[in-house]
């Protein structure tokens, strides 16, 4: 509430792309983050899809590496590296153009991070967008 008050600036816009190896592409969906690079109690971001289903939901997801800042603090292991983490943070539901726009926290501990955000399928878990590794710091 107090970011949305007195706004500070975001980084970004950082597009989001198609994972060929572990995703299924959807040619129509588009995307992007904004996110605060340091925020106090957790990760700010703003995320804006478009053209994907209707009124379909999907999971956003903050994703670690064992090499990277962060990947400790993440809440669940990947099934196939039990070394690397991730967190589901939250499964959001398109409108009925297809789109999704919001703004949002997500409470973390504090420290460096250095993860992927992923947009996935609650049909069959597929990511249908991504964005590579990016930096931000939880106060």
């Amino acid at each position: 509430k107090a970011d949305l008050a007195r706004p500070s600036s975001f980084e970004g816009p950082f597009p989001l792309a198609v994972l060929p190896e572990f995703g299924r592409e959807v040619p129509s969906a588009t995307g992007e983050i904004r996110y605060h690079g340091s925020y106090p109690g957790g990760f700010v971001v703003r995320v804006n899809l478009g053209g994907f289903l209707p009124d379909h939901k999907y999971i956003l997801t903050l994703n670690g590496n064992p090499e990277r800042p962060g990947n400790d603090r993440l809440m669940d292991r990947v099934p196939q590296n039990s070394k690397e983490k991730y967190y589901d943070f939250l499964t959001v539901t398109t409108g009925a153009n297809g789109q999704y726009d919001a703004t949002f926290g997500i409470r973390l501990p504090a420290g460096p991070y250095e993860v992927r955000f992923y947009v996935k399928d609650t049909a069959d878990f597929k990511i249908i967008l991504y964005r590579d590794f990016f930096k931000f710091k939880v106060d």
